[in-house]
């Protein structure tokens, strides 16, 4: 009887917390409103999830051990290999928790690190670090848009797990990466100036939320008419279209990769995709699809990412580095008036600051789609320099707001003191490789002025100092080896513009020497790190010579170019002729050159059918 009475008397007990624990919930979420703790995004592309509102209605004395046992399961699950399932009950935990933000940061590193590298095909692990990613971003932002800690594991996931080399399936990460970008943006504008790059992303922010708006302009309204005729609606059906038979050099850059209609309806859709007298409403409609589908699928702010581009430059979105910088300044920005630790908001900042550097030394996408497997595409990237000063400048913010103030941050309380030293060093020995001694002279004398490095080396002028830098490195790392094989590329290929066959000679032996170096003494042993073949990556060097001149840091006049190619090798010219010559002939149209006698079709390769032939993907 005892024993019974104690238990009654429990139960009695658990019976009254449990009354006042559901006594206590309004009161309790009537706080959460006043303290903006529940606040959940506008965003007309989530709707909220009827499972998540009804498990949130479970009273609160019996949700803590529900949840206990739904991790405790979940992890003995996890532990066992039996992820899937383990990702049914973690779904339960999040639906249930929704306004905490550690449950999805949790579970999304989980995923992104850990259950990942516990697969072992490409597929396998692209899957799980891209639904890591997607919890952080579809849903825990969803329901927590003012927590900087999802902002930074977001920026996170994007700059190290898939931009780093720490992972040895990381170029999974990244063409995967590349391949959604370049189906729904394209590549940057072939001029590569930073202002034509801005400009071709700002239709995407000015076109309008709401088709209706669109169909305002009567061009656009017809045009929208005859797509749906042909079965054709305004969202991804467009772009894959679009991507399929334009011939707009961003989307379809490769003749080869064009497609043919397979029957009469795509035909139709083709036509659409392809008349000039159709090109102002095409575009229009091609900015709405873009704009529709970055804020309801990416749940990005095109407003945002064009103020980053004016910001820090020509951001290519194919570039993971790219995603790092927006979701970790967003959330600086949404959280700005909050009273947070300064150590969380420099950390935060450092993402930007890495990913910043990470473009500096490889923000510059090479493309070539995979017709045998369109989601893995064949990328590479070198060395852009449009990125030296945007980062330098971020250096100067955060490392005043480490210091306390500006006249401190050559001082020890600037965190950021010796990385921005080291940064600048590695900068200055990339320009002075590559022919720009005076841009070299001017950050060496900046980082003497504002930080006032007091090793002995730097009291050596500029040749001694990078000479000196150079013979400390010996067998450089794998981003320091490609900064200089492509500074020196952009020496040679300056001095054969001018002239110089001797210089040209000289720096270009000494890119090949700097790749040799690398593959001997660290590609032969890691072979994930071996690099395409310095062929390959020289071709697609001339290729941005010619295309893109400010993103290899010079600026070549088209009489120049002409030059330039006549004294490039057949081999050479063959390669890269079928990529350069749409480009070239628009640009002797302009300047009413003949584009057949300044660029003469070099005679086809062995094996290959008509002037120049179609180049075919090379991995």
């Amino acid at each position: 009887m005892r024993d019974r009475l104690i238990q009654f008397v429990l139960l009695c007990v658990a019976a009254g917390a449990l009354t006042g624990a559901a006594a206590l919930r309004r009161p309790i979420e009537r706080q959460r409103d006043a303290l903006r703790l529940m606040t959940v995004t506008s965003d007309p592309g989530v709707e909220r999830d009827p499972k998540a509102a009804l498990l949130q209605l479970v009273p609160g004395g019996l949700r803590a051990p529900i949840l206990t046992y739904l991790w405790i399961r979940s992890q003995d699950l996890k532990d066992k290999q039996r992820f899937y399932d383990a990702q049914q009950l973690r779904d339960l935990i999040c639906d249930m928790m929704p306004h905490f933000a550690g449950v999805y940061a949790y579970h999304g590193w989980d995923m992104a690190w850990n259950i990942s590298v516990s697969t072992y095909t490409p597929e396998e692990r692209w899957m799980w670090v891209h639904n890591g990613l997607k919890l952080i971003r579809d849903k825990g932002l969803y329901y927590n848009p003012d927590d900087l800690y999802l902002y930074r594991e977001l920026s996170w996931i994007f700059f190290n797990k898939m931009g780093q080399y720490i992972d040895e399936m990381h170029m999974v990460y990244k063409r995967r990466w590349a391949a959604l970008m370049q189906h729904l943006l394209g590549s940057p504008p072939l001029t590569g100036s930073t202002r034509d790059v801005i400009d071709a992303f700002r239709p995407i922010v000015e076109a309008p939320d709401d088709q209706r708006v669109l169909r305002s302009d009567p061009q656009t309204a017809k045009f929208l008419d005859a797509l749906r005729a042909a079965g054709v609606e305004p969202d991804d059906a467009f772009l894959t279209y679009y991507n399929r038979f334009s011939d707009d050099p961003r989307v379809s850059e490769f003749e080869w990769m064009r497609e043919k209609p397979r029957d009469q309806r795509e035909r139709r859709i083709a036509r659409l995709m392809t008349d000039p007298a159709l090109a102002a409403p095409r575009a229009k409609v091609l900015a709405f699809v873009r704009r529709k589908i970055l804020k309801q699928r990416y749940r990005m702010d095109p407003k945002w990412m064009l103020h980053l581009m004016e910001t820090y430059g020509p951001l290519d979105w194919r570039s993971v580095n790219a995603h790092g910088i927006y979701w970790a300044t967003l959330g600086l920005h949404k959280v700005k008036n909050l009273k947070l630790q300064s150590i969380n908001e420099l950390n935060t900042g450092r993402n930007v600051l890495n990913a910043l550097k990470s473009l500096t030394a490889g923000g510059q996408i090479y493309y070539t789609p995979n017709p045998d497997d369109p989601e893995m595409p064949f990328i590479d990237w070198g060395p852009d320099w449009r990125f030296i000063e945007p980062t330098h400048q971020e250096y100067l913010r955060l490392g005043t707001l480490s210091a306390g103030g500006r006249d401190k941050i050559a001082t020890d309380q600037n965190a950021l003191r010796n990385g921005h030293i080291n940064y600048l060093t590695h900068a200055i020995q990339q320009l002075y490789i590559g022919g720009r001694r005076e841009l070299a002279q001017h950050y060496y004398d900046e980082m003497k002025r504002l930080l006032k490095p007091t090793e002995d080396i730097y009291k050596l002028d500029l040749h001694a100092f990078v000479r000196e830098k150079i013979r400390e490195i010996g067998t450089p790392t794998y981003e320091a080896a490609r900064k200089m094989w492509f500074a020196a590329l952009r020496t040679a290929y300056r001095a054969l513009a001018g002239g110089n066959q001797a210089q040209f000679s000289a720096y270009r032996s000494f890119a090949q020497r700097t790749y040799r170096e690398w593959c001997d003494e660290i590609a032969s042993k890691a072979p994930r790190m071996q690099p395409p073949p310095f062929e390959t990556l020289e071709q697609e060097f001339i290729r941005d010579l010619f295309l893109r001149p400010e993103v290899t840091g010079l600026r070549i006049p088209l009489l120049v170019k002409v030059r330039l190619y006549r004294g490039l090798p057949l081999k050479t010219r063959q390669a890269i002729y079928p990529r350069i010559a749409p480009t070239l002939r628009t640009q002797c149209q302009q300047e009413r050159i003949d584009f057949d006698k300044a660029f003469p079709a070099p005679p086809p390769q062995a094996g290959t059918p008509g002037g120049g032939g179609s180049e075919t993907p090379r991995r």
